[in-house]
């Protein structure tokens, strides 16, 4: 069975995927309206990419925290919607590890997420 591409939402992830590539001070006027995207479940899917943009606004890493909570609250377990929580992780574990220093803050956040198994500590993957 084929996936039936929705060509609004494509052109979203269009979109979001071009405002990704722009400098965060760029951004910056339209932080509240990247805030808003984040918590669409529906809306975040497409243009996850630039929901790692988070991080360059003031309280940016603890959204980043609760998009990555709100994935794991996503998780239906049917994979026609496995990017709805796919898309939200990853936008929250890069733009949370490009902060570095200053995810600190949210650092307890993040390790009761791992705790409750809602975040990877360890892929099956090689690093090296």
């Amino acid at each position: 069975m084929l996936k039936r591409v929705n060509p609004v939402k494509q052109q979203i992830g269009f979109v979001g995927d071009v405002l990704a590539q722009l400098p965060d001070a760029a951004l910056q006027p339209y932080g509240p309206a990247i805030f808003a995207l984040a918590k669409g479940r529906e809306s975040r899917t497409e243009p996850y990419k630039l929901l790692i943009h988070l991080n360059a606004f003031g309280d940016g890493a603890r959204a980043l925290v609760d998009l990555l909570a709100d994935a794991d609250r996503s998780d239906t377990g049917d994979p026609f919607f496995r990017n709805h929580r796919q898309h939200a992780y990853l936008a929250a574990m890069i733009g949370l590890c490009q902060i570095r220093p200053r995810a600190a803050s949210v650092l307890p956040g993040v390790l009761q997420l791992a705790n409750n198994g809602a975040v990877i500590l360890l892929g099956g993957g090689s690093c090296g």
